[in-house]
């Protein structure tokens, strides 16, 4: 089975439970109401694990809240939600008892004990990706499971993937700051493949919106803290000419910095696979700049890729530990 991924934008639901302070609830289903309904959001993501404690189970609740409240409203998106981890330390865990675990916990939180997408978050390399994608199957047969979508993974497993079962979409970081597919085989695959990219972190975890000038602009507690990017004032310092440089031709353009970058995605998606940006955002303010429909020209295209090339980046995307699963 092969679930559309329809929209321009989509929402990420990761910045409503995984902090130190979750989004009160009812502000975080007006923020879903809101995206689904005002903004034409038909793409959401989420994650069994995005809790502190990790197997508190809020962000599912938020969606099972969200799908109770408004239940046609739910009916209109795809969602998709990552699990095959452990609870305890959030490492791979995709061996066959685990997948079972996941997929009940995810499905008795939602509407008829179905999820439209399910994603293991990382390779668990202990099993090979065909092994992994025979068992998701049988959740896709018995219908507990629309679809199997990847997260993080590197194109020769996209392409092993795809021959066992169709691949719904594959979710990679992917930004102006961010743009390792372009190199590393991800975007061919996905192309050669015709499956969609969902780009999380869209907005570098918030580096493109203009707000960060150093690690005193983040709060204590945040996970952006441990990565290489954010913790280093000297690394933001040198990416900071990035945002600079984005600033100036946003402003010419009479757009925020976060609508340009988001443009640039899809813009890109419709030179080459359909992308699907999905800014976490926890208010509908957010939500209505992040979905806000903007038109880039092909000249206008070229000139911020242009400028973006130019600008190297300093800092992993995460820290060493977290980098040693990315990519399987």
């Amino acid at each position: 089975m092969v679930v559309a991924i329809e929209g321009g934008t989509g929402l990420g639901l990761m910045n409503l439970t995984w902090k130190p302070t979750p989004t009160p609830i009812d502000d975080a289903i007006e923020t879903i109401r809101y995206a689904v309904e005002e903004a034409g959001v038909r793409y959401l993501n989420g994650g069994e694990f995005y809790n502190f404690p990790l197997d508190s189970n809020l962000n599912l609740q938020y969606i099972q809240e969200f799908a109770k409240r408004y239940p046609e409203l739910y009916k209109k998106v795809s969602l998709s939600v990552k699990g095959a981890v452990s609870l305890v330390d959030v490492s791979p865990d995709s061996s066959p008892e685990n997948l079972e675990k996941s997929i009940s916990n995810i499905t008795k939180h939602l509407p008829n004990n179905f999820l439209p997408i399910f994603e293991p978050a990382r390779i668990d390399k202990r099993y090979s990706i065909e092994e992994t994608i025979k068992n998701l199957s049988k959740f896709v047969e018995d219908g507990r499971i629309g679809g199997i979508s990847l997260s993080e993974v590197g194109a020769d497993t996209i392409r092993r993937a795809a021959k066992v079962a169709p691949i719904a979409c594959v979710e990679v970081e992917f930004s102006l700051l961010t743009r390792d597919i372009l190199h590393n085989g991800v975007l061919a695959a996905c192309e050669d493949l015709n499956i969609p990219i969902i780009a999380y972190s869209p907005l570098g975890r918030g580096f493109l919106t203009g707000t960060i000038n150093s690690k005193a602009d983040i709060p204590e507690g945040d996970i952006r803290l441990s990565l290489e990017r954010f913790n280093d004032d000297e690394v933001i310092e040198h990416n900071l000419k990035l945002v600079h440089g984005l600033k100036k031709i946003a402003d010419k353009k009479g757009v925020t910095l976060a609508q340009l970058s988001l443009a640039w995605l899809r813009k890109f998606g419709d030179k080459h696979v359909k992308v699907l940006p999905i800014p976490s955002c926890s208010s509908p303010r957010r939500v209505a700049e992040n979905t806000k429909e903007i038109s880039l020209t092909d000249s206008e295209f070229q000139e911020i890729t242009d400028f973006a090339e130019s600008v190297p980046i300093k800092g992993g995307r995460y820290n060493k530990a977290s980098e040693a699963v990315l990519n399987g």
